[in-house]
């Protein structure tokens, strides 16, 4: 009787066991689900934001014929900026920024890139000329969102290499 019970003990180990393991793993499950959907809003949030920086900075200083001192303002608005927010404002940021809202300056082309690419990926496209960046962006598109942009230490040129997923 002994025996029996020391088996019974054992089988509903072995089973509370596997039960906190599939727990386990149904939870671990769910937390990377989540944070890969947090990281994905994240992402998409901070490219929109990064375009409406651009197009604010372009409508008001460059375009409303202050262009001859606008890139004192710009200077002068990252210095404050990252003074108040950190490194993603500094002047070469903002150009980006300021790059990025000119060679797509409708919303309707922003908004599907910003939720299948990171801010790297555009970065990649803005070296583009307007009409070979929409064009890469629109047939690359469902390429690149398993891609990631990688950059090679010190005067190398950038490069693409596939995102682990």
């Amino acid at each position: 009787m002994l025996a029996e019970n020391k088996k019974k003990t054992s089988v509903i180990s072995m089973d509370l066991n596997n039960t906190e393991q599939n727990l386990f793993e149904e939870i671990s499950t769910l937390i990377e689900q989540t944070r890969r959907t947090v990281f994905q809003y994240a992402s998409s949030t901070t490219i929109t934001l990064f375009w409406n920086i651009g197009q604010r900075i372009n409508h008001e200083v460059l375009r409303n014929k202050r262009a001859d001192y606008g890139k004192q303002i710009v200077s002068q608005l990252a210095t404050q900026l990252t003074t108040k927010y950190g490194r993603s404002f500094e002047i070469r940021n903002l150009r980006r920024m300021m790059q990025f809202s000119e060679q797509f300056p409708d919303f309707k082309i922003v908004s599907p890139l910003a939720t299948q690419l990171s801010w790297s990926h555009i970065i990649e496209v803005l070296p583009l000329k307007t009409n070979q960046a929409q064009l890469y962006s629109h047939e690359s598109l469902p390429m690149l969102s398993c891609w990631q942009p990688t950059f090679l230490p010190e005067n190398s040129n950038s490069h693409i290499k596939p995102n682990p997923i």
